[in-house]
């Protein structure tokens, strides 16, 4: 396996999944967890804290699945003619 092949693989799997997180922390009414950045090991039953969408943290997953994606795309494997 190439070094370049491991890189795109893992960028995209990094993307997908967090694509797939900030769907999640954008659907309402299902529990979010990890909702606070002073305390993140803190739960809070509130219904209004953790079963409402979190606008930031679907923003902050799409900007690492952005990230990702540019990863991918810089270290795709190139096709190019081959001199023999």
């Amino acid at each position: 396996m190439k070094k370049g092949s491991a890189i795109f693989t893992t960028a995209i799997g990094i993307a997908i999944v967090t694509i797939l997180l900030g769907v999640y922390y954008l659907i309402p009414h299902i529990w979010h967890p990890f909702v606070f950045l002073d305390h993140p090991f803190f739960f809070v039953n509130s219904p209004l804290v953790n079963y409402n969408a979190h606008k930031k943290y679907t923003a902050v997953f799409f900007a690492i699945a952005m990230l990702a994606a540019l990863c991918a795309y810089l270290a795709r494997p190139k096709k190019g003619i081959r001199y023999n």
